[in-house]
């Protein structure tokens, strides 16, 4: 993931959503919680890339195959 989509899509988390969700919450909390959120996120952005690749690597690995199999 880029940087400048890994700054987009933390802005949008921490800018509209933790907003809402923080109505009311000690500050001490939230505090808190803001490094936790932000390794959560990059554990979840890391993943889900690593599947998209694997998928990729999958298909591209199964249309190769198949163009082995109709050359024979």
């Amino acid at each position: 993931m880029t940087t400048r989509a890994h700054e987009i899509l933390w802005d949008d988390v921490t800018d509209t959503g933790a907003r809402r969700m923080v109505t009311g919450v000690p500050a001490e909390w939230v505090d808190w919680f803001r490094p936790v959120a932000g390794r959560i996120l990059d554990v979840a952005v890391r993943r889900t890339q690593e599947m998209r690749d694997r998928e990729h690597r999958d298909r591209v690995r199964r249309r190769r195959h198949q163009q082995r199999a109709a050359e024979h």
